[in-house]
């Protein structure tokens, strides 16, 4: 594909998505390129995002689609944020944590289980960029970008 933008959708269904913003692509290249943006979701609940990935000549694709849940009563996290080699797991006591670590193309990179304060650590053939990490418990799921400097 000879990208031209990306287009971020959104829903709160996982059916019905609507457009967000409009990401100009960096060029084409053989490197890992990254991209970022941030939604103010003030709302408890369970919102689903999607990329629509335009090439020059108006083709599209969609990206899988990944979930993430805005808890009322605050959320787990991940820090150091930025970090050179781990992260660690704000988690609530005696709670079993699944986390996947996912690229900016949503590929999976690391799976694992986690138990409270536990580290997560970024594999060392990772390069530096943005990442997705999801946390996933009995009672929620969670994603968070981090990154590795």
């Amino acid at each position: 594909m000879n990208v031209s933008h990306f287009e971020l959708e959104q829903s709160i269904d996982a059916f019905s998505f609507e457009l967000v913003n409009i990401i100009p692509a960096k060029g084409n290249s053989n490197k890992l390129r990254t991209y970022n943006d941030e939604l103010a979701l003030d709302k408890p609940g369970t919102y689903y995002f999607r990329l629509k990935i335009v090439d020059v000549d108006g083709s599209f694709e969609y990206s899988e689609v990944l979930a993430t849940e805005i808890n009322a009563k605050g959320n787990y996290g991940l820090f150091p944020n930025p970090s050179q080699s781990y992260f660690n797991v704000e988690n609530k006591p005696d709670e079993l944590l699944k986390y996947e670590l996912r690229n900016s193309q949503g590929v999976l990179l690391e799976e694992g289980f986690l138990n409270s304060k536990e580290k997560v650590k970024i594999g060392e053939n990772i390069p530096a960029g943005s990442y997705f990490v999801s946390l996933v418990s009995k009672q929620f799921r969670q994603i968070e970008v981090v990154l590795k400097l």
